[in-house]
């Protein structure tokens, strides 16, 4: 910007000032009264101490000479580029947050495969899953779904506890700790607990389908392509895990499991008190926050919302689930429509009948201690 000593003048307001319009301020450190081309600029900066002074109170001066626009143009254009350095520094920095998040990110994947095979052993794959231990523990794709819901629920939990250290009653944190620890059990179970997977078959070129009367009616048994076999009636292929699965209700995208009718009482157990739990310290924060919480008012608030859309999304996913049971009808089936009312052959005539069926029935595993199907052969007598 250029010097040019003249009075001072009256201020020119922000919304009466014109593009290209002389001004000028005072700088507050060395005095110095510095003259620059508006531009919508909130800082300039003054040659003299390498300063920033604000445009605020700039008030209207003279066109100076040629000599001196041609400088301050000069520096104007200095100016500009190092604003646009700064916005690139800016950027620069948040590309470099982003690839550490996703750095550490992997790295805990890295970390609770490690561990996966540290406590487990090394994992035979079956389509995409993980099987353990003959069968015995069955993991998602990803060991990512075995943290992430243990993330979702922790959260809010932890920062409760360490935002209202003295609750109003000691029995609303004993609560909460039962109904956490039974969450993450059910949860547990409902990941490693075999859905009903179904052993695939040698390759084997595409057949027709085949019916199965059910309660007198036909029921269709479709081919898979991708397990060469004849599903049975209310089996599904799920495309994520690449398995055929007994009963499938859906694949949830939390647990990042299959749901079918094995791990089903699991996952519904699950979902109970996980909903109990998050009743429990959504409550509690909001009955802090009532009472006036002080410093700790924006953590009880994060854990207050956080909590109402766990409610919502975990509410939701209960209530689907019940009233598709209530009807002896899986998740999938409800979805795509495949029985139309009063054309269920499964269906036992009583929501109470239907929910204990699914819930709980036993139902042996087809690949527990199967050696064929652990050391990836099919056992072609076990459907077809």
């Amino acid at each position: 910007m250029s010097h040019y000593d003249v009075g001072d003048g009256p201020v020119v307001p922000v919304a009466d000032r014109k593009p290209n319009q002389w001004l000028e301020v005072t700088c507050s450190k060395c005095g110095t009264k510095i003259m620059f081309p508006w531009a919508g600029y909130d800082m300039v900066s003054c040659e003299t101490c390498n300063s920033t002074e604000s445009t605020e109170g700039a008030w209207e001066a003279p066109v100076p000479s040629a000599g001196l626009q041609i400088r301050a143009a000069v520096l104007l254009r200095k100016q500009q580029e190092i604003e646009k350095q700064m916005e690139l520094s800016v950027h620069h920095k948040h590309a470099e947050m982003a690839k550490q998040t996703m750095t550490r990110f992997v790295w805990m994947l890295g970390v609770a495969d490690f561990l996966e095979r540290c406590v487990f052993g090394v994992p035979v794959r079956y389509g995409k899953l993980k099987v353990y231990l003959k069968g015995w523990i069955i993991l998602p794709p990803s060991s990512g779904f075995v943290l992430f819901p243990l993330f979702l629920m922790f959260t809010p939990y932890l920062t409760l506890l360490h935002a209202v250290p003295d609750p109003p009653s000691p029995m609303i944190y004993s609560a909460a700790h039962a109904f956490m620890a039974l969450g993450v059990m059910c949860l547990f179970k409902a990941q490693w607990t075999e859905p009903g997977v179904i052993p695939k078959q040698p390759a084997q070129p595409p057949k027709d389908d085949i019916y199965e009367t059910v309660n007198g009616k036909e029921v269709p048994r479709k081919w898979c392509t991708s397990c060469h076999l004849h599903r049975p009636v209310r089996a599904s292929h799920c495309a994520t895990c690449d398995v055929c699965v007994d009963g499938l209700d859906h694949h949830c995208h939390i647990t990042g499991t299959c749901v079918g009718k094995r791990n089903l009482l699991a996952f519904y157990s699950f979902l109970i008190f996980t909903l109990l739990a998050d009743i429990t310290v959504g409550g509690t924060a909001i009955y802090t926050l009532y009472l006036g919480a002080g410093a700790k008012m924006p953590s009880l608030a994060l854990v207050a919302l956080w909590c109402f859309l766990g409610f919502l999304l975990l509410f939701l996913m209960w209530l689907g689930l019940t009233m598709v049971m209530t009807m002896g009808m899986t998740g999938r089936e409800h979805k795509k429509r495949i029985f139309t009312p009063g054309s269920n052959p499964f269906d036992l005539r009583s929501p109470t009948r239907n929910v204990v069926y699914f819930l709980c029935t036993s139902w042996p595993s087809l690949i527990w201690r199967n050696e064929a199907v652990l050391n990836g052969e099919g056992d072609a007598a076990t459907l077809v």
